[in-house]
């Protein structure tokens, strides 16, 4: 993750370090993604917030403190006078793929709303052991077949860079979908089979 440019770089860097050392250390992880929808508000996920200066990190229950809401069924993270930066994960195994072929996607309804273009937030996954690079996945759908079976985290991180509150991220519907491999239709087949008995025959008549 880079560091922004209106507060320290310094500063910033160390938060965001301290967040994915979060995600390293976390003794939260469960099988699968859950939650995702946020149908159950909170549960599952966990929170961050910085205050101060310099910044102060703690790790607070999403559930009980007014940067995360969850009321409307979607997920609203944002920063306020006191917690300039706020940050919501939870960490997780990517399922396994059911059939050689078979692809997987992260998919999810993701929008950002900052008081400055260049304001800092992600969305991001990340993988927990460190062998696969972080993927963004802001743009809301995202192949992620090469994670099958990776202990992963997921992480969306807002942080306020021009000293303007009223900045915050909405989050809803996080699914892992596993596609089939394509498989030729029977029609399909019988005409490939045909194309190569007639091949076959041709080839034995052209030697003959």
């Amino acid at each position: 993750m880079k560091c922004p440019s209106a507060y320290s770089p310094f500063k910033t860097c160390l938060q965001v370090s301290a967040l994915a050392a979060a995600l390293l250390c976390s003794a939260f992880s469960s099988a699968d993604l859950l939650n995702g929808d946020f149908s159950s508000g909170f549960d599952n996920w966990q929170g961050e917030v910085t205050s101060g200066d310099p910044g102060t990190t703690t790790s607070v229950n999403p559930s009980a403190i007014t940067n995360f809401d969850a009321s409307s069924g979607t997920a609203v993270i944002s920063n306020d006078d006191t917690n300039w930066a706020v940050a919501l994960f939870q960490d997780f195994t990517v399922q396994s793929l059911l059939a050689p072929g078979n692809t997987l996607w992260l998919e999810l309804d993701f929008s950002a709303s900052v008081t400055d273009p260049f304001e800092l937030f992600v969305a991001e996954l990340e993988d927990t052991t460190g062998s696969l690079l972080t993927l963004d996945i802001s743009s809301g759908s995202i192949d992620i077949t090469d994670w099958a079976g990776v202990d992963a985290g997921i992480v969306f991180y807002l942080q306020d860079d021009d000293f303007q509150t009223g900045d915050f991220l909405t989050i809803d519907n996080i699914r892992i979908t596993q596609h089939e491999a394509s498989v030729p239709e029977p029609t399909s087949l019988l005409l490939l089979l045909g194309a190569g008995l007639g091949l076959i025959a041709s080839q034995r008549k052209f030697k003959g």
